[in-house]
């Protein structure tokens, strides 16, 4: 067969002729085998070390028609197809809720988080070791106090009360405990929205898929929380040192030591009663802060408003008997009051925990809390924050 002559009985095709059938699929025109391995024997020798590419190189498809053509770019922004699904990334902000969450765990998770933060800190650790000194040393130091106090006035040793017991002592470990337990929760609860406010935090925080509301409440559990749970260990820590110091037995008459006045169990539940009844003005305290860290930015004067305000409510409640029945601060102080009054044999002391007493010490903490609670809730939700 001639080069450019007849194929299969054809005439010849002159350059520029058109309509011509292509020719079969591996043959060329000119009846020798075209593609890779025929132009790869006519590319130029390579150098040594280097392997020989054809001309056009890379992957190459054939047509319908039987031709060849370079491959298509692959549109750009479109990803060729992964077999399986891709394994999602942990997001670097940590484990804040998400839109469309059930409140109960947006709150259990806000939760979790204020209580790291609240951890993380140093102030709940020593505030902790020193409450909890405090009430271990209070009857020691009562007791030393008083001596010093009768021999610096009489000369004489302090002769030693007969009604005292172990059970006024523990109420008077708690009382003393006390104060410093409501200054620290005070602080914290008053720093808890103004230090973020103050360290550029907060706004970061409320791009979260959260009701400002909801970060609120977190903070107020976490810091109530925590006044819960010193309480306990306050209270843990006077019982053992009055045992270690007089000794829990049962409160009898020291004029008749034969009349029982008071069984050993009823004062443990006199004792239990007294420490749920100071759950609920913590809550009001808390709240109390939390208003304060709403209306102020800088921790330092949140704080001291809240200490202000409490002072304030404690000299208004000492005005008049009405007046103090209607504050919180006095349900602080009553329940602990009333465990030192019956364990002295006071003939006025079951009034404390009657029903009627009973009902106004844990209405009037709530409806104070609900309300501090509800006013700094309003300011948040009505506050700017641009920064």
């Amino acid at each position: 067969m001639r080069r450019g002559g007849h194929h299969r009985g054809r005439p010849g095709r002159r350059g520029g002729e058109r309509g011509r059938a292509p020719p079969p699929r591996g043959r060329s025109r000119g009846g020798r085998h075209h593609g890779i391995r025929a132009r790869a024997r006519t590319c130029p020798r390579p150098p040594p070390g280097l392997p020989c590419r054809t001309p056009t190189g890379g992957h190459r498809r054939r047509t319908a028609r039987g031709g060849i053509r370079p491959a298509q770019p692959r549109p750009r922004g479109r990803r060729s197809p992964r077999i399986g699904l891709a394994a999602p990334r942990e997001d670097p902000r940590g484990a804040l809720p998400r839109a469309g969450g059930v409140f109960v765990r947006r709150v259990v998770r806000l939760l979790r988080c204020e209580g790291e933060k609240l951890l993380a800190r140093r102030l709940p650790l020593f505030a902790f070791f020193l409450v909890v000194g405090v009430a271990l040393l209070a009857p020691r130091v009562g007791r030393a106090v008083d001596t010093a106090t009768a021999l610096a006035s009489s000369g004489r040793p302090h002769a030693p009360d007969p009604f005292e017991n172990g059970w006024t002592a523990l109420a008077g470990a708690v009382a003393a405990a006390r104060a410093f337990l409501v200054i620290v929760v005070l602080i914290l609860s008053a720093s808890a929205v103004a230090e973020e406010s103050s360290q550029r935090t907060l706004k970061t925080l409320f791009l979260r898929p959260v009701r400002r509301g909801e970060v609120l409440f977190a903070k107020a559990l976490s810091v109530w929380a925590y006044g819960a749970l010193l309480l306990l260990a306050v209270v843990g820590a006077a019982a053992l040192s009055a045992e270690l110091d007089r000794g829990l037995y049962d409160v009898v008459d020291p004029d008749y030591p034969d009349r029982l006045t008071h069984a050993f169990g009823d004062m443990c539940a006199y004792v239990y009663a007294a420490t749920a009844l100071t759950l609920l003005p913590l809550a009001a305290l808390t709240c109390l802060g939390l208003l304060a860290g709403v209306l102020f930015e800088h921790p330092g004067h949140a704080t001291g408003v809240a200490i202000g305000g409490l002072f304030v409510a404690s000299a208004a409640s000492g005005l008049s008997d009405g007046l103090g029945d209607c504050l919180f601060v006095d349900s602080l102080a009553a329940p602990f009051a009333t465990v030192s009054d019956l364990a002295g044999q006071y003939a006025t002391a079951r009034r404390g925990f009657a029903a009627p007493a009973v009902l106004r010490a844990i209405l009037v903490p709530a409806l104070w809390s609900v309300g501090l609670f509800a006013a700094a809730a309003l300011l948040l939700a009505r506050r700017d924050i641009d920064r």
